[in-house]
């Protein structure tokens, strides 16, 4: 079975690089968790959220729009789901512990500006693949 790579847009090739340092950045966040904090269990959960985010920028390389739209999803309920979890952690309301927001800000800077520059490229990706759809069609 031959592969059919997607040609990437200058869009998609800032897309691809901003995924390619989130994944090394979770891959580095899982290291973290397994050797400093003794935290296998989130080490492995971790390893899992950024293997799907992995699976779904293959999908989009090899011309599957759903694997950036699936990409940008996830990205976008993981940002959402640890803002909430640093008001909580913030607001005494939940005892992070080693993994709160106080104890670790420059993850929690980086994981924010990682978000950033995924979704703006993203966006970008979307339009511009939609731009060219339609100019070959017409």
């Amino acid at each position: 079975m031959k592969a059919h790579w997607q040609e990437l847009s200058t869009a998609g090739k800032a897309f691809m690089v901003a995924i390619g340092v989130r994944l090394l950045f979770g891959l580095y966040l899982a290291v973290n968790d397994h050797f400093s904090y003794r935290d296998t269990t989130s080490a492995v959960t971790v390893l899992g959220i950024y293997a799907f985010l992995a699976v779904f920028t293959l999908m989009f390389l090899y011309g599957k729009r759903s694997g950036l739209w699936l990409a940008l999803a996830l990205s976008t309920v993981l940002i959402i789901v640890h803002t909430a979890y640093a008001v909580m952690d913030l607001t005494g309301v939940a005892e992070a512990g080693l993994h709160g927001v106080a104890n670790n800000p420059w993850p929690t800077v980086l994981r924010y500006v990682f978000f950033i520059a995924t979704a703006w490229s993203g966006v970008k990706a979307l339009y511009e693949r939609r731009g060219t759809r339609e100019a070959a069609g017409a």
